[in-house]
């Protein structure tokens, strides 16, 4: 009898950074993948000393100490979402001064970024003097967040050359293509959130504490804020990242949590579902969840209404879906 030769189909080989999972096509072997990592490694270090290192003020005592916070915080969500191969430390915080800041064009709001398209560990927060405990460790800990949540990057081919590195997942929740990114929004409010619950835990921090009594004094004015920031004339002005955009997104949690089907979960436990999502990159018991509140096809809807097509942080995202999504709950009913 003659033998048959099957043809194996060999899965396309991919290669873990931390959270960063790396793809690539058929064409790219296992070495050539380890090799592109590499030299991408290598550029970003020297990315890293040219761009960065010249802007770099080194944090004071007082400010390690405040790092620290903020990078122990990060650790224990790392550990509830069995992410504790991810290694973080104060030195991966870079406080940028002024000029960086102009050089790439961020206007007064932005006060950190971190580096998505890059393998190198390092997050960048605005030199704002004076410096306040409290703004330092939120900025930091807000963009420590993006920085170790899910992403999904893909190598392309074309005969021996490489393309660049193309990122998929360029976050958490959110979702690329060439033309835009399905979910920012909602990856940024999801990180809002988690940032409100940080900053609300600083109370009882003992660093914080003449920082969390002028908090207390000003929320009297601005209940909502959480935290303090000091200003050029000696006062103290109360704080809250993209209040709009968090507004928003808790209104959304109340409108499922109030048309959820049974068995009925917590506000809290719907959530954890968000980030859940925002940690692993998996988005199907989210997607779950929307469509038995709002219908099928609404979590498309979810993806494009938060897409970053539109540039406003100002916008009523979340808002917007629900009203459009009435369309997907007519059909369902």
């Amino acid at each position: 009898m003659l033998g048959i030769e099957r043809k194996t189909h060999l899965r396309p080989p991919s290669q873990w950074v931390e959270n960063l999972l790396i793809e690539a096509d058929k064409k790219v072997t296992p070495k050539q993948l380890s090799a592109f990592v590499e030299s991408w490694r290598r550029r970003d270090n020297k990315f890293l000393e040219k761009h960065l290192q010249p802007f770099r003020r080194l944090p004071t005592p007082q400010e390690e100490q405040v790092l620290n916070v903020a990078c122990d915080k990060t650790k224990e969500l790392l550990r509830r979402h069995q992410l504790e191969k991810i290694q973080i430390d104060p030195s991966i915080v870079f406080i940028l001064k002024e000029p960086f800041w102009a050089r790439i064009g961020a206007n007064e709001e932005e006060v950190g970024c971190f580096f998505n398209q890059r393998l190198m560990k390092a997050v960048a927060v605005r030199d704002s003097q004076p410096m306040g405990k409290m703004f330092l460790a939120v900025a930091a800990f807000h963009e420590l967040l993006h920085l170790v949540s899910f992403r999904r990057a893909r190598i392309y081919s074309k005969w021996k050359i490489f393309h660049q590195m193309q990122l998929e997942r360029s976050g958490g929740i959110s979702v690329a293509n060439p033309q835009q990114t399905f979910f920012c929004f909602l990856d940024e409010a999801v990180a809002l959130q988690l940032e409100k619950r940080f900053a609300q835990s600083l109370m009882s921090e003992p660093l914080f504490e003449d920082e969390c009594s002028r908090l207390k004094e000003l929320q009297a004015n601005n209940p909502d804020a959480y935290y303090v920031v000091p200003t050029q004339e000696g006062e103290w002005a109360a704080g809250q990242s993209y209040d709009y955009l968090t507004e928003d997104f808790e209104h959304f949690l109340d409108d499922i949590f109030h048309w959820q089907p049974h068995p009925a979960k917590s506000r809290e436990e719907i959530f954890a579902i968000f980030e859940k999502a925002f940690f692993s990159g998996r988005l199907l018991e989210l997607a779950r969840l929307i469509e038995k509140v709002y219908g099928k096809g609404s979590f498309r809807l979810l993806g494009e209404k938060t897409s970053n097509r539109i540039k406003s942080w100002k916008e009523d995202y979340f808002s917007q879906f629900i009203v459009e999504s009435s369309q997907f709950r007519h059909k369902q009913n």
